[in-house]
């Protein structure tokens, strides 16, 4: 019997599925083989900071907090959870007229695992969005704009403002905001961006002297890129 188990132990040792650790043998699944065959991704984001740190980004990551935040208008959002995730269901601000401004929508809690000694280096918000109404007559500057779109920490609403310029449109578009070597003139930690309170918000505003409009969004999402130390 002795001489049947090291046999095995041998044959299971040569093919990586052998562990040798304080106490025994740890067996490995065969998912488990496969997976540190195929080695790590220069996108791994999460799955990057097992001890390591990998260059690369987040990719694109869902929030799952939703909510309206003060410090400019008054005109809240309803359906707030309705931003997470791209569906039927939107955030919407409704009956915005001249010179309105909404309060923050603020989606955050990106769920993003940055590796704990990651710099980062640039940090990207895209926002599919659409307004009710078209634009009055093409080409016009007046109407439902962005007001402000931020990102937030623990702090709060930090960094620059990153707003586009244009009016919005009532068929649905997907306009990102930053670039992956944009840290929004703030200083960013793996631990900042790690957090339930790291989120992007957007508040709107209606500039046509007549009429009004509703701001609807569908989902904000954000992804993080970062480099590592030289060992």
């Amino acid at each position: 019997m002795r001489r049947i188990r090291t046999i095995l132990y041998i044959q299971l040792t040569s093919l990586g599925l052998v562990v040798a650790g304080c106490g025994g043998v740890a067996y490995k699944s065969a998912d488990k083989v496969a997976n540190d065959d195929a080695g790590p991704s220069a996108d791994a984001g999460p799955l990057a900071d097992a001890g390591r740190c990998i260059p690369g980004s987040s990719g694109w990551a869902e929030g799952h907090v939703g909510e309206n935040r003060a410090g400019v208008g008054t005109n809240a959002w309803g359906g707030v959870s309705s931003a997470l995730v791209l569906d039927a269901e939107s955030a919407s601000a409704s009956g915005l007229s001249n010179t309105a401004v909404s309060t923050y929508l603020v989606v955050r809690d990106f769920r993003l695992g940055v590796p704990s000694t990651a710099k980062i280096t640039g940090i990207e918000a895209d926002i599919a969005r659409n307004s009710l109404s078209e634009p009055v007559t093409p080409g016009e500057s007046r109407g439902l704009v962005d007001y402000s779109v931020r990102l937030t920490r623990a702090a709060g609403i930090v960094g620059a403002d990153r707003k586009a310029v244009g009016v919005w449109n009532n068929q649905p578009q997907v306009v990102t905001y930053g670039t992956t070597n944009d840290l929004w003139s703030a200083a960013w930690s793996p631990a900042d961006v790690n957090d339930v309170t790291f989120g992007v918000g957007l508040a709107v505003t209606y500039t046509f002297p007549a009429g009004n409009d509703w701001a609807f969004v569908n989902r904000m999402r954000v992804r993080v890129t970062w480099t590592c130390p030289t060992p």
